[in-house]
């Protein structure tokens, strides 16, 4: 899934050069673990797992990955391309590589919350364009999935904890410019992505939201929106269509 929010329209002027930021989840591995090549699968899947990971990093200049060990991420990451976490220092099965001549990454903090025996995975990376000074705030996160029913209520409060950390983040300032992108294991209409969360699909509510609690999710631009993010925000261009109220 797409990130809930994106940069002011004021920060996308034309004289400013552009940041890529990707995500993907690898699915090669519970944290801790290490993929293995000695069979004729795993070498397959190895190897196109590297594929994927160059092919993402000629649109990217900084990309997060998810399921992920610190081996794994050092392994990955090609010539000119640097990693984070260290090795020894990956716990929440997130990592990232990034193109130090584009991006510098001046900060990084690791947190996870705890709650009935699983965790809201968070990589919080705090990054600069070598060539803007101006700071760039990315949460990666990881849901849980939806393997259990029960797991609703811990998506939804989940949610709402990363809500909190985002407002954190901001302090209600115009000029904190913050990305949150990663796997949440669920549909932009959801219960956790709209109430909890804030994700709203429409640019207009966005832009004129004072308390600056509302997030614009990009995601529901491939459910039917027709007119690109631009400079300014559309009079009216929904996305999407009707939903089951009861979120079943």
């Amino acid at each position: 899934m797409s990130a809930p929010d994106e940069m002011p329209e004021s920060a996308l002027a034309a004289d400013l050069p552009s940041l890529r930021v990707g995500w993907w989840n690898t699915g090669l591995i519970a944290p801790g673990q290490r993929p293995s090549t000695k069979s004729k699968d795993g070498l397959k899947r190895w190897n196109m797992t590297k594929d994927t990971v160059r092919a993402l990093l000629l649109q990217s200049d900084m990309l997060l990955l998810c399921e992920i060990d610190g081996e794994s991420l050092f392994s990955l990451c090609p010539e000119g391309f640097e990693s984070l976490p260290a090795i020894e220092s990956i716990t929440s099965g997130l990592g990232v590589i990034f193109n130090p001549r584009r991006v510098n990454i001046s900060h990084q903090i690791r947190e996870s919350v705890k709650m009935k025996g699983r965790e809201l995975r968070i990589l919080e990376l705090i990054l600069r364009h070598v060539e803007v000074d101006a700071s760039l705030q990315i949460l990666g996160v990881h849901f849980p999935s939806h393997v259990r029913e029960e797991q609703e209520s811990l998506r939804r409060r989940f949610a709402s904890d990363l809500s909190n950390e985002i407002k954190r983040l901001r302090q209600g300032s115009d000029d904190a410019y913050v990305i949150v992108i990663g796997d949440f294991n669920d549909e932009p209409f959801s219960d956790a992505m709209q109430s909890q969360l804030r994700g709203a699909r429409e640019r207009r509510l966005v832009h004129g939201d004072p308390d600056r609690e509302l997030l614009y999710n990009p995601f529901w631009r491939k459910l039917g929106e027709h007119r690109p993010a631009g400079r300014v925000a559309p009079s009216f261009s929904p996305a999407g269509t009707y939903y089951y109220g009861s979120n079943a």
